[in-house]
């Protein structure tokens, strides 16, 4: 399982949640976790605010995690071996989808940019980054049926 945070967020810090209670990106994970049945709990969860990278294995309650620089991931990537099953034969499409996916919201971050007066700013640049987020959001539930079908897509 993987919490990611925006990159002036403290991994260690908590942060206020939708209810009111305040949770480390790590306790907010593990809150994630206890929600789902046995069978799908994660052994691993990362924490990362795309400057480090804090590794729990959920083998070692109470253990300290493992932390990777963004600087260091040339070096240290094989860390983070555990989270590729390299004998999935979906894995290089999904990777394919995914990078095709992420180009694709960024033309979208740039297109809905140009409709700011001042696109740099910290508000400007949080409300884009949140309405991306939960158009995405949107397109995935719409694929998982939530909305119904063609729910999104068609509007």
């Amino acid at each position: 399982m993987i919490e990611q945070k925006s990159i002036n967020k403290s991994l260690t810090a908590a942060i206020r949640q939708s209810d009111g209670s305040m949770l480390t990106p790590f306790e907010q994970a593990k809150r994630y976790s206890s929600e789902l049945p046995y069978s799908k709990r994660p052994r691993w969860i990362v924490t990362s605010n795309f400057q480090s990278f804090y590794i729990y294995d959920m083998e070692k309650p109470g253990g300290d995690p493992e932390i990777i620089q963004l600087e260091n991931l040339e070096k240290e990537y094989y860390r983070l071996q555990f989270l590729v099953d390299e004998g999935n034969t979906n894995l290089q499409r999904e990777m394919e989808v995914s990078i095709a996916a992420g180009e694709i919201v960024g033309l979208l971050y740039d297109a809905l940019a140009k409709q700011y007066a001042d696109p740099t700013t910290e508000r400007a640049m949080k409300s884009l980054n949140i309405l991306c987020v939960r158009m995405v959001f949107c397109l995935y539930a719409e694929d998982a049926g939530i909305f119904g079908q063609h729910g999104i897509s068609d509007i």
